[in-house]
């Protein structure tokens, strides 16, 4: 027998191998269990909507600069929120010659939002009423040009609120845009188009006997 050195075609067994390796692939591809399904997104805990007839009515007060909003329990015990017209100061104001007044959520019917009008002692009253130990009464505004940018995102035409816990175990509201048809609501646009402000009691501006839950 021959004792003389075969030559290896290199070329040809590494086309071989990257072949063989393909046809791996595709068999452990059909042999393997599918993707499990893609999960949906969780539904935000929504407190209170506001659509934009309700906030452009706020824009009509004297100096109107913004809105705040406050978490507030309805005499039925629910939570729910109350929010009034605020100037660059933080004073809440009322159109001229008006008392002040403040919309409180009830709920959405034929696409927009279902609010009842209380007076400052009511507001007072069911924003106070919110308190909990782990969970003070707490407020959070918008100015103007916050809301503006909100309402301007496709397809909205309102704003819902959501609760949101921050660092140092304050709360606020996340203001974020949503189209109202029905009685229902969906959120619209994404994560870029929501706002969230610095919450009260931990900033309340410079005269925090505006807020009603510093009263």
């Amino acid at each position: 027998m021959g004792s003389g050195h075969r030559k290896i075609n290199w070329a040809a067994l590494t086309g071989t191998l990257f072949a063989g390796a393909a046809v791996g692939a595709v068999i452990h591809y059909f042999a393997s269990s599918p993707c499990p399904p893609v999960v949906a997104c969780p539904t935000l805990p929504f407190v209170a909507y506001y659509d934009g007839g309700d906030l452009a009515e706020m824009a009509k007060a004297d100096g109107a600069d913004g809105v705040r909003f406050y978490l507030a329990k309805d005499a039925a015990g629910r939570y729910t929120a109350v929010a009034g017209p605020i100037d660059a100061a933080g004073m809440h104001v009322a159109e001229t010659g008006a008392d002040l007044k403040f919309w409180m959520y009830n709920g959405i019917s034929s696409g927009a939002a279902d609010m009842t009008m209380l007076n400052e002692d009511e507001a007072v009253g069911i924003v106070k009423a919110s308190s909990t130990a782990s969970r003070k009464a707490y407020c959070m505004q918008a100015g103007a040009e916050a809301l503006r940018e909100v309402l301007s995102t496709t397809v909205a035409n309102g704003l819902g609120l959501v609760e949101r816990k921050t660092a140092d175990k304050m709360w606020t509201f996340d203001l974020v845009p949503v189209k109202m048809a029905g009685t229902t609501a969906d959120q619209a646009g994404d994560i870029t188009n929501m706002r969230v402000g610095a919450p009260c009691p931990n900033f309340c501006g410079s005269v925090p006997e505006y807020c009603l839950n510093m009263r």
